[in-house]
């Protein structure tokens, strides 16, 4: 939803200013004729999921019931003087699919809050017969956010607000009370099932089997299977691989921390990647869908959708039964994503020199959302506390992918900066002067970029409210270079100002909203040999 204010007067565009911090002009894109939606989505280089024929679900209820019975018989005729494990089992939920409808972006958003829950926005019990980027839901109206699938558990509890519809109650046999890991899988024969395990997983085979769900090397073993009493299927494997992306500076990196996702079905594991990249999911007996979502506890990376949608930015992966190594090459959407990931990660669980952390999510405080906008701006990041009110928008917005990693990196810093600014000080953050507000910005986004990227100079000239200033207080007398980056011409005069921390001026920034007041809590705090220099470097920038 868009809110056309109209200012009237001076004093009405200073209290706007005030509660919103732009870094450069950010400009609406208006075209005169509406787009179509597959033409945003084009504009965006998204692709749409399409979906092919329903399959038998072989989890449901009804069909693990006569996969029971069907593999009591079996063992009971290769083993008709006892009594099996079979006969021991009683069928009932061990979870349920369902599917929740949200009425608007903000209930959409408090969902996607509970990170523990995963959703697809397509049904699971269907055939994927092209994978892309984003699936279009044709049962719901155009511009209205569709179904979002999921499985819970029987107990849980359900939020009256939501529209929602329990489309199966099913028994996931790994989800059994009495259901053990196992690494190595035991041989059935002579219908002799040694474990509750075993018969779980024989149980599973069957059903898949009887639902034709199964591929037509394995359905063969199993219709042999069924005369000795053996087909104990596919042994299991462990998703697994490494991500790596194009870096435009660094060539070729690992990413960390990333969340990849296997699904089989309705059962879902996910791993991180560890520094070097490499992940792993769990433990599956057949093919599994790979994906990436772009988002950890604390923060969501959004892709930006057209009609003021912000979705899930994440990459589809293929279905397969073994690894999956993804190279993230420069340039394309999925980098993009990445490389503010990347520098989110850094800013939210990385050292950062003992500065505070951006907003958290909790209870009563929304995941962080960042959009990214690959469309050409002349701005190259936004940030807007007020986005953030419950959940509801995203308060950072990145530009542009086509420029280089650092650039983006560094961007990225700079807006989560702001965040951090306004969770530490908000009423001195929302009435801060911006020369203060964008200099502090400036600065954090030099000190921390730098820490990956070693060549990173920071901005290219001092202009207006970003100021070198930072820097200028950590490092030491002026070089050329940062003569040319800082925009005065007698740098080496006043730039003698060095050796504070930059955690000691964040903690100068509390209670301060002008330039001269920063200057005297800074003087004031702390004993530093050249703290009487810091008059003439603050001036120099006036």
């Amino acid at each position: 939803m868009k809110i056309n204010l109209h200012l009237k007067g001076a004093l009405c565009l200073i209290m706007i200013m005030a509660i919103a911090i732009s870094c450069h002009d950010e400009i609406e894109d208006i075209s005169p004729t509406p787009l179509s939606l597959d033409d945003q989505l084009a504009q965006e280089g998204l692709t749409r999921t399409k979906l092919g024929e329903q399959l038998e679900n072989p989890y449901s209820i009804e069909n693990m019931t006569l996969a029971l019975d069907t593999l009591k018989k079996i063992l009971n005729g290769v083993n008709p003087t006892g009594r099996s494990l079979a006969d021991e089992i009683t069928l009932e939920a061990t979870d349920l699919y369902v599917r929740f409808l949200p009425r608007d972006t903000t209930q959409y958003d408090e969902m996607m809050k509970d990170t523990s829950m995963i959703y697809y926005e397509y049904p699971l019990d269907y055939e994927i017969e092209q994978q892309g980027d984003v699936y279009i839901d044709t049962t719901v109206a155009e511009g209205q956010i569709g179904w979002q699938y999921t499985v819970v558990k029987p107990d849980f509890i359900i939020s009256d607000t939501l529209t929602y519809e329990i489309l199966s109650e099913l028994f996931i046999p790994e989800n059994h009370p009495d259901y053990v890991e196992e690494e190595d899988d035991e041989e059935v024969s002579n219908g002799r099932i040694k474990s509750m395990s075993q018969l779980l997983g024989q149980l599973e085979t069957m059903s898949l089997y009887l639902s034709d769900n199964l591929e037509e090397e394995e359905k063969q073993q199993i219709a042999n299977g069924r005369v000795t009493g053996w087909f104990k299927g596919k042994s299991k494997w462990r998703p697994r691989g490494r991500i790596s992306i194009q870096d435009t500076e660094l060539g070729w990196r690992p990413m960390q921390g990333v969340k990849v996702i296997a699904r089989r079905w309705f059962t879902t594991k996910t791993g991180y990647t560890n520094s070097n990249g490499y992940y792993s999911c769990g433990r599956f007996r057949r093919k599994v869908n790979y994906s990436i979502k772009w988002e950890r506890h604390d923060f969501s990376i959004r892709e930006y959708r057209g009609r003021g949608f912000n979705g899930q930015a994440k990459i589809n992966g293929p279905k397969r039964r073994g690894d999956w190594n993804l190279d993230i090459r420069k340039h394309t959407k999925d980098w993009f994503h990445g490389t503010i990931f990347q520098a989110t990660v850094h800013y939210y669980y990385g050292n950062i020199r003992g500065l505070r952390r951006p907003p958290e999510n909790s209870r009563w405080k929304p995941q962080m959302k960042i959009s990214a906008r690959n469309h050409s701006e002349t701005a190259h990041g936004s940030y807007n506390q007020a986005r953030r009110f419950l959940g509801i928008k995203t308060p950072i917005r990145i530009y542009r992918n086509d420029r280089d990693s650092d650039e983006i990196y560094a961007t990225t810093i700079h807006e989560l900066a702001h965040a951090s600014h306004w969770r530490m000080s908000r009423h001195d953050f929302n009435n801060g002067m911006f020369k203060v507000l964008e200099s502090w910005a400036t600065g954090v986004q030099w000190e921390l970029t730098r820490m990956k990227y070693r060549r990173y100079l920071g901005i290219e000239r001092s202009t207006g409210f970003y100021t070198s200033v930072v820097a200028d207080m950590i490092d030491g007398p002026a070089t050329e270079q940062t003569r040319i980056n800082h925009g005065y011409i007698d740098a080496d005069e006043v730039d003698n100002v060095s050796g504070y921390k930059i955690r000691q001026l964040e903690d100068a920034l509390v209670g301060v909203r002008t330039w001269n007041e920063w200057r005297d809590n800074i003087k004031r705090k702390y004993n530093n040999s050249t703290k009487d220099n810091l008059n003439d470097l603050f001036a120099a920038y006036e």
